[in-house]
């Protein structure tokens, strides 16, 4: 059962994003400073108002066991929450040049070495409580120097340079599970970008698809992807790319060891494949790489990467606090109660064709929407969804649930404790994902844009 989230005095701008974490104390208003654990929420690398990587950051982590910072990642529920500890020099130390902090990473599963768009949510919260200027992060995986600086709009940007970079090639077998398990070929492969391992700061394997259709379309199995990145010690993100354009590229970024499958935006990724062009020659110093990421997922991410001729990758973006300033005028509850427009049942039939008229009549609706999706053959007919030829996985779905925001039903099923089976990817009409509720019930949700 996830422990209350108490709400305190508001911060400078906006609703709070703070919320505390009591354990098994129940309390109906603010708490005393001390009693519990702080923990701000941040999304990170934004391209919209609805976009970004979630990230829990706990700026006070001073006393904290191992065992409690997983528990607190794994409540938080987001992909990484950073716990951040006193350093050589912090908050005590604010008028030296360089402040210092000791920051630590752990996913709903596991410590990680490094985190990109942590860090970035992590430079934001200690600059809005500290002020803005250089410090440096102390990482599993290496010092990481940041600057943060406010724009004239008052957002605080980041710009974070990773430790030193290594490119490596893939073993061969390790390739060929990664894109079996992807269901891609060899021929698939942009020829300008062989695979490679990248590193700057977690391992990363990355792969560039030629085809932007294969690249929307792939699908994955997150149990198998998820062994072979423990196997491989790829502690961070397998990374497809597909190039859009000179120095603009499309990513997806698999991460299918928590709640969620697929990120919206990685840091630490983003500067492997800045260290990856520059190793190929696609790259040279002075180069900025622009990344969008997060569609897949309903959240857009717009991530960019400067490359210097050597030593680290540096990588700007900026976080907001969730639910600050909701971009709309609604608060969470109104985004969720309304993102349900439809259900359709799911009826299983061996002969299209012969079944339709029937529903037909049942409905009114005499002009079907036919379409197929892999071997089956599908028509919506009024709340009706009839398939031919559905396997015997997909005779498990509960149901059909048409939705305007499918991140928000990624969010709320995460946030749950339920498993995205599947998914958010791109289908014949619109984003389309599977997932198992905590009760058990397997539910197929698509995005359906109006307008």
């Amino acid at each position: 059962m996830r422990p209350p989230e108490v709400h305190r005095d508001p911060p400078r701008r906006g609703r709070d994003h703070r919320v505390w974490l009591l354990g098994n104390t129940c309390a109906d208003g603010p708490v005393e400073e001390g009693v519990g654990t702080e923990i701000a929420r941040y999304a990170a690398f934004a391209e919209s108002p609805d976009g970004g990587n979630p990230a829990g950051v706990v700026l006070d982590a001073a006393g904290l066991s191992d065992d409690r910072m997983q528990q607190i990642a794994a409540d938080v529920g987001y992909s990484e929450t950073a716990f951040v500890f006193p350093g050589a020099h912090d908050v005590a130390d604010r008028d030296r040049a360089e402040r210092r902090y000791r920051v630590r990473y752990w996913s709903p599963a596991a410590e990680v070495p490094f985190c990109g768009h942590a860090t970035v949510a992590t430079a934001v919260a200690l600059a809005e409580r500290d002020g803005v200027g250089p410090m440096v992060f102390d990482t599993p995986a290496g010092a990481i120097p940041i600057t943060t600086i406010r724009a004239s709009s008052g957002a605080i940007n980041v710009a974070m340079t990773s430790v030193e970079p290594s490119v490596r090639t893939i073993a061969p077998d390790a390739l060929t599970q990664l894109l079996d398990f992807l269901g891609l070929e060899a021929a698939d492969i942009d020829e300008r970008f062989p695979p490679r391992e990248a590193y700057a700061g977690n391992w990363h394997p990355i792969l560039v698809l030629q085809d932007a259709g294969v690249f929307h379309q792939f699908r994955f199995a997150p149990s198998a992807i998820a062994a072979l990145m423990q196997a491989q010690g790829w502690t961070g993100t397998v990374t497809v790319l597909h190039e859009a354009g000179a120095d603009d590229f499309l990513a997806r970024n698999l991460f299918p060891v928590g709640r969620l499958t697929e990120d919206p935006a990685t840091g630490s990724a983003a500067a492997s494949t800045g260290a990856y062009l520059r190793a190929l020659g696609y790259a040279s110093g002075g180069s900025r790489i622009t990344i969008h990421q997060g569609a897949h997922v309903g959240r857009p991410s717009l991530l960019t990467v400067n490359v210097p001729t050597r030593g680290g990758i540096t990588v700007t973006g900026s976080a907001s606090p969730i639910g600050a300033e909701p971009s709309n005028g609604q608060n969470d509850t109104t985004r969720y109660s309304g993102t349900i427009t439809g259900v359709l049942a799911r009826v299983y039939v061996n002969d299209l064709d012969a079944a339709l008229p029937l529903y037909e009549r049942l409905t009114g609706d005499h002009a079907p929407h036919r379409f197929t999706y892999g071997t089956m053959r599908l028509a919506t007919v009024g709340t009706f969804l009839i398939i031919q030829g559905a396997p015997a996985e997909v005779r498990t779905h509960a149901a059909t649930v048409t939705v305007r925001d499918i991140g928000a039903v990624v969010d709320a099923i995460a946030g749950a404790g339920g498993t995205l089976l599947e998914g958010p990817a791109p289908g014949p009409n619109g984003a389309r994902l599977i997932a198992r509720h905590p009760d058990g019930n397997v539910v197929e949700y698509i995005e359906i844009i109006e307008g």
